[in-house]
């Protein structure tokens, strides 16, 4: 039962590990609304999600 338990947890490591560059974070910091503003994404699409997130914040600044 140990054995079992400690291979679980082994594997439960070692697949956090591998997929170290998926969960890389990206960042992005610009000015809208009179103040900096620092978004924090992460995951595959973390780009695009900041890209997108920082045309919105922008778009409703000018409303």
């Amino acid at each position: 039962m140990k054995a079992v338990l400690l291979l679980a947890g082994m594997a439960f490591i070692l697949s956090a590990c591998s997929g170290a560059k998926e969960n890389e974070g990206a960042e992005r910091t610009f000015f809208a609304m009179d103040t900096y503003i620092t978004l924090n994404a992460y995951g595959k699409n973390a780009d695009a999600a900041l890209d997108m997130a920082e045309d919105r914040m922008i778009e409703l600044e000018h409303l």
